[in-house]
């Protein structure tokens, strides 16, 4: 399975946190009685484990030692890594969602133009939240984990519903074959792009770059 890619890797998961219920994936109660402070110092920490070394290399020794807390401190919050990895990805997409229902005018007259609006407001949360970010473009990297395929079918399920949707907004016929085109230029665009980038560079500075870019690949794009 394949999941689509519309402009960034984050259009899969726009709009799909009422898909994201994950089975176990949830922390347990003794989280939510400790203080807010370090609540959110776990939180932060477990994104940038996860979003560094990803799901199979991510170490809870690791995370622990950098929070400074111990090993069994985890423990009594989440019941593993699994779980507490799936909360991440809800918390996550809980973001998105919020930055992305902001996104509402499509002029429907020049489909490249559409979606490039659409990629600088995904490109402008990349720039506010990048440590969510690199764990989502992390997680794509491994979907072909045993232990993520809970996740993945989630994701694949919701993303061909969206990317059809994105494209109905966008103003494009129903046209399959150019659809699979473009997710492939697209994908393959980002995909340079990021690894390119990597972590800890100057996005702001980089998104004229990113935009025409994308908007030369586009015109490429035989549009019907």
């Amino acid at each position: 399975m394949e999941i689509d890619n519309i402009t960034f890797l984050w259009y899969i998961l726009y709009r799909i946190s009422d898909h994201m219920v994950t089975e176990g994936g949830i922390m347990k109660s003794t989280f939510k009685n400790i203080s807010q402070e370090k609540q959110k110092a776990i939180i932060q920490g477990a994104f940038e484990e996860f979003g560094r070394y990803g799901y199979q290399n991510a170490s809870t020794n690791r995370l622990v030692k950098t929070l400074g807390i111990s090993k069994g401190s985890i423990f009594k919050y989440f019941d593993g890594k699994l779980d507490l990895y799936s909360y991440l990805v809800d918390i996550a997409v809980d973001k998105l969602t919020t930055h992305m229902t902001e996104f509402s005018y499509i002029d429907a007259c020049s489909p490249i133009e559409n979606i490039i609006e659409y990629a600088e407001h995904e490109y402008n949360y990349l720039v506010a939240n990048p440590r969510e970010y690199w764990f989502f473009y992390m997680l794509s990297r491994e979907l072909n984990l045993v232990e993520l395929d809970e996740i993945k079918s989630k994701l694949v399920n919701a993303s061909h519903t969206l990317s059809s949707d994105m494209y109905t907004r966008a103003g494009l016929i129903n046209d399959s074959g150019l659809h699979k085109h473009l997710n492939l230029i697209i994908s393959s665009y980002n995909r340079i792009f990021l690894e390119s980038m990597g972590q800890g560079n100057d996005w702001v500075a980089q998104k004229p770059e990113y935009l025409s870019g994308l908007r030369n690949h586009l015109s490429y794009v035989k549009w019907r």
